[in-house]
């Protein structure tokens, strides 16, 4: 089992404190150099010992006996139970190097997250400003290898697990444009960025997430059947991956993600009771599992009247257009009763008796289409996804056609604005919506929040060329 750090930052000298559960002191212990040493990351190792794991300025002073490379070094002391150091590291090149997490592995071992600044890491030379920085050491803290990862600016990570695979997945954020060794454009400032490395430490895969301001990450969890999730902050209005609108200046923001880095759309489960199921507000990159041979509340027939549902997943959710277009893919199955693979179909209500879509039940792991037309816009109707035989199967789904929630309010743009102005223009929303609830973000190119107004008036300090967003959500 994989260990993860508690998190935080302690400068100039780590301290370190031991307190009985009454809350009295037991002891208390320093531990660095003359120069400045962090702490973010105390972690417990799988023998019953801690590492200490942050930077440093100091170098073979103190209550350290490794050198520094360099101007700040990513640093690792291995503690016994009583505070009493067992080892101590030092990594990093000539620039500065920073750690902030570390987890252990399932070898034995610990992966390390950070950034770095140096040309020069070991073996590996990177020509960027300050990489996103990973570092695999054994458990007597022998570097086994390291690599960075990034684009011409700043990157960094500041979380790290470990996949059932054995891969890692890093995340941080990013700066940087494509390039390198990060293969998407940044959407805004500053992104969330993700990667799945091997386990040797070469690149699988990167995503990154955000839109036209700020977006930071504080957290990652593993939350199992391919599906991670990231937890920061934004400053961003909707677009590209974030589908929320902007609510103040920063913004919680939570993410679903498959293992490839696409997107998932998981805010509920399925249940196993139709009438009782969550209707959903998007089945767009929504993933699910069937992870139980139990059979459902009704034996319902599916294609044909032999054909019965035996562990079958409901979903309800509303339509938003009267055609519907769904794409299914299946990953990870298993049975040990007959065929692999599902079938699935949308009915109008949960007794099944009207169905308004083709019904799939060929057996195999292909992905497949359901296909819905003439159906009635803002109503509810249920998908049921069932495994064949009882098999076993992750899922996800993806909306090819059509909306699959409320119906989006009608935006009519009753006059572009363009020309010469000397300073100050009036932009007035009202005329462009008139649904009384539905609420505009005013913005501007670079993503900074104007105005959460209905009228606007922008003053821009010298001559030039501007943009301004209008960005809306239902209220």
């Amino acid at each position: 089992m994989t260990k993860q750090c508690i998190t935080g930052e302690l400068v100039n000298d780590i301290w370190l404190i031991k307190i009985d559960s009454q809350g009295n002191l037991l002891w208390d212990k320093a531990h660095g150099g003359r120069g400045s040493d962090k702490l973010t990351c105390f972690l417990p190792t799988n023998d019953g010992h801690f590492l200490l794991v942050g930077h440093t300025k100091s170098s073979k002073d103190g209550y350290l006996s490794s050198l520094n490379a360099g101007e700040s070094d990513g640093l690792v002391i291995k503690i016994d139970p009583d505070g009493n150091v067992l080892w101590d590291r030092m990594y990093g090149g000539a620039d500065y190097d920073e750690l902030y997490n570390a987890i252990t592995t399932m070898d034995g071992g610990y992966i390390l997250a950070g950034k770095s600044s140096s040309v020069t890491l070991g073996q590996f030379v990177h020509p960027w400003e300050s990489d996103a920085w990973a570092a695999k050491i054994d458990d007597d803290g022998q570097l086994e290898w390291q690599r960075a990862f990034g684009g011409a600016n700043d990157d960094l990570f500041n979380n790290v697990v470990q996949l059932p695979s054995g891969n890692y997945l890093l995340a941080g954020h990013s700066s940087s444009k494509a390039g390198g060794n990060k293969t998407e454009e940044n959407r805004g400032l500053t992104d969330i960025w993700a990667v799945e490395i091997d386990q040797t430490g070469e690149l699988i895969w990167d995503k990154t997430f955000g839109h036209n301001h700020f977006e930071y990450l504080s957290s990652l969890s593993w939350k199992g059947n391919g599906v991670f999730m990231l937890a920061g902050s934004s400053r961003s209005f909707s677009g590209h991956e974030k589908s929320a609108p902007i609510i103040g200046d920063y913004d919680v923001w939570l993410i679903n993600a498959k293992i490839d880095g696409q997107l998932c759309n998981h805010p509920l489960p399925p249940d196993r009771v139709c009438h009782e199921s969550n209707i959903l507000c998007n089945l767009d990159n929504y993933c699910s599992s069937l992870t139980t041979s139990q059979e459902a509340d009704c034996q319902v027939a599916f294609c044909n009247d032999w054909i019965k549902a035996e562990n079958v997943n409901y979903h309800s959710f509303r339509t938003g257009t009267s055609n519907l277009v769904l794409n299914i893919k299946i990953e990870n199955c298993s049975n040990g009763q007959g065929d692999l693979g599902l079938e699935a179909a949308i009915f109008e209500d949960c007794t099944a008796s009207v169905i308004v879509s083709n019904c799939w039940s060929t057996p195999g792991t292909d992905d497949f289409q359901l296909t819905a037309n003439g159906l009635d816009v803002d109503s509810i109707y249920y998908l049921f996804i069932d495994g064949i035989d009882g098999c076993l199967c992750d899922y996800s789904i993806q909306v090819e056609t059509g909306i699959t929630g409320p119906s989006a309010p009608e935006v009519v743009v009753e006059e572009v604005i363009s020309g010469c102005f000397e300073n100050e223009l009036l932009l007035d929303d009202n005329q462009l919506l008139s649904n009384g609830d539905v609420y505009l973000n005013w913005g501007s190119d670079n993503g900074r929040i104007l105005s959460g107004e209905h009228t606007i008036s922008p003053v821009v300090g010298e001559a030039g060329t501007y943009e301004l967003e209008a960005s809306h959500f239902i209220g």
